[in-house]
């Protein structure tokens, strides 16, 4: 039985587009899943476009990223 945590970095563009930066934690996650990163990767370009971050003195979207921690919960087939 596989029990880890891993942080996902996301970054929200300008735009509102999202992307997997990196994932912080994962080489025995990865090792035990080797799809992982790749299903994230699918998993978070699937997503609707997001509202981007607006820096409120001057009224402009800005570019941000998110920390978004997962617990991994595996065992074998």
């Amino acid at each position: 039985m596989l029990f880890r945590s891993i942080i996902l970095i996301i970054t929200i563009d300008n735009e509102g587009n999202l992307a997997l930066d990196s994932i912080e934690n994962r080489a025995r996650v990865t090792s035990a899943l080797p799809s992982l990163t790749e299903i994230l990767t699918n998993a978070i370009l699937a997503l609707p476009k997001a509202i981007p971050s607006t820096k409120t003195n001057v009224g402009i979207s800005v570019a941000t990223s998110i920390k978004l921690p997962i617990r991994v919960v595996a065992s074998p087939q």
